[in-house]
C-alpha cells in the first residue's frame, strides 16, 4: 500500500508539473488570441482626440507572463497600453462566491 502511494504522489508530481509548466502556457496563448487587424478607427482622427481612455477590467494577473513585454496572445501589456494612449487600467483578481448563492433573488438583510 505504501509502495502505491509513493507511486502514485510521484505520477500526481509529474503531472502537476506538465500542467503548470507547459499546458497553462499552451491554453494561455490558445485561448486569449489578438487579431491582428487594426480596427478603422485607430486612424480615425476622433480617436486620437480622446483625452482619456481607461480599461476597467483586466485578468492579466490570471496568467504567468510578462506585462513588460509585448505579446501577440493576451489581453493587454505595457507596450500596447502605450500603444493605444491607455491612461487607466484597473487589475482584477480572479475571486468565488460560495456555492449555492442566490445574488439575483437575496434580499438586502
Amino acid at each position: 500500500m505504501i509502495k502505491f502511494l509513493k507511486i502514485f504522489a510521484i505520477i500526481l508530481v509529474i503531472i502537476s508539473i506538465i500542467f503548470f509548466g507547459f499546458a497553462a502556457n499552451y491554453f494561455d496563448k490558445s485561448a486569449n488570441t489578438v487579431s491582428l487587424k487594426t480596427p478603422e478607427i485607430i486612424g480615425d482622427s476622433s480617436y486620437q482626440s480622446i483625452p482619456f481612455i481607461a480599461d476597467l477590467h483586466c485578468d492579466a494577473l490570471l496568467w504567468d507572463r510578462d506585462f513588460l513585454q509585448k505579446h501577440d496572445f493576451g489581453h493587454v501589456d505595457l507596450p500596447r497600453m502605450q500603444e493605444a494612449n491607455m491612461a487607466l487600467q484597473v487589475f482584477t483578481i480572479v475571486s468565488k462566491t460560495p456555492r449555492g448563492m442566490n445574488i439575483e433573488h437575496n434580499d438586502d438583510k
